[in-house]
């Protein structure tokens, strides 16, 4: 089943995170805990793992793109899934 990946909250006063890169490609497969995208707020980065396998659907928020906390960033979903 697909899912919405979206910018986590890194802070109890975070207004915004960026999304620094895509590990992978629209289009691409990823496995369940391979890392997918790095963001960071204004204190912290992290690295946020693809929590099922899939294919990277649509990026939401390109690189270097400043999004909500909470605010879908990329699609992954099945082969099959539309």
């Amino acid at each position: 089943m697909g899912y919405v990946v979206r910018m986590p909250q890194l802070g109890m006063s975070m207004d915004e995170g960026l999304v620094v890169t895509w590990a992978v490609d629209e289009g691409e497969r990823i496995e369940e805990g391979e890392l997918l995208v790095v963001v960071e707020s204004e204190k912290t980065s992290t690295e946020l793992e693809a929590r099922e396998a899939g294919i990277l659907r649509k990026v939401i928020a390109k690189e270097d793109e400043s999004v909500s906390p909470g605010s879908g960033i990329g699609v992954i979903a099945g082969p099959d899934e539309p």
